[in-house]
Parts: structure tokens; sequence; C-alpha cells
């Protein structure tokens, strides 16, 4: 709800569409867009569980809320390094944190199979609860 309460100034209609419909409000069209990005994003499954058109969810609603998301939301939260320095000190803090060189900053993870060492295999978790291959690799 703070999100729609966020976003309401630039997704709230004024009124009815031009066929004179009810035009959706600002709370279903960020749960539908929501929802169609959860993964890959189907419209016809997006429209079918919301009760509205395809067309309206592919070509109005996901469109427009993805680009105020964008262009509002995003200079809101997303705070990109504006010196070198501060770009420096964000690249050695990750890799001194999490052993990951020349990155600054991650969004999501990516799953992708791996081979289990013989110690600590427990750290290895998918968050994702996809299941990872469980071969043990040799320290011999």
């Amino acid at each position: 709800m703070a999100i729609a309460d966020e976003l309401r100034p630039y997704l709230q209609s004024r009124g009815r569409s031009l066929r004179g419909l009810d035009v959706l409000s600002v709370e279903k069209q960020l749960a539908f867009t929501l929802y169609f990005l959860k993964d890959q994003g189907s419209l016809s499954m997006t429209a079918n569980a919301f009760g509205i058109a395809f067309f309206t969810v592919s070509m109005i609603y996901v469109r427009k809320v993805c680009d105020v998301i964008a262009t509002v939301l995003g200079p809101m939260y997303i705070k990109l390094p504006s010196t070198e320095q501060e770009m420096k000190n964000l690249v050695k803090s990750v890799r001194n944190k999490y052993g990951f060189p020349q990155a600054f900053g991650c969004v999501d993870g990516t799953q992708f199979a791996i081979s289990l060492p013989t110690e600590n295999p427990h750290d290895y978790f998918s968050y994702k609860h996809i299941e990872i291959y469980i071969e043990y690799t040799s320290s011999v």
C-alpha cells in the first residue's frame, strides 16, 4: 500500500476511460504489474487472474506502471556512486564482505548448478528453493 501511495499521483485516473468504463485503481494496476513481473510474465495468466482484458494488461497498464516505477521510484531508492572514490570504496567493501571482486552491489541472484565442497556444504543454500546438485568435490 505504501508503494501504491507513492505512485498514486502518477497512476490515478481522473474519471472514466474514453469508452465510459471505470478505470482501474492504482492498487489493482500495481498488483497485476507485480504479478506479471514475478516470473517471466504471462500476460494471459495475469489478465485471467485479475479479470481484465489481455490487451489492457499488455498495452496500457503494465508498461505505464513500469515506466512510473523506473522514473519516479528508481531514483528515490537506487543510488549509484557519483564519484570514482565512492565506487572504489563500494567495490572494496563488497570484495571484503563477500569475496566477490569488481562489483559494487547486487540486485538479485541467479540460480546455477554447482558442485558442493566437502567442507561446510550447508553454507550453499538455495534461497529460491531450487534443487542444487549435491555432488561433493574431492579434496584429494
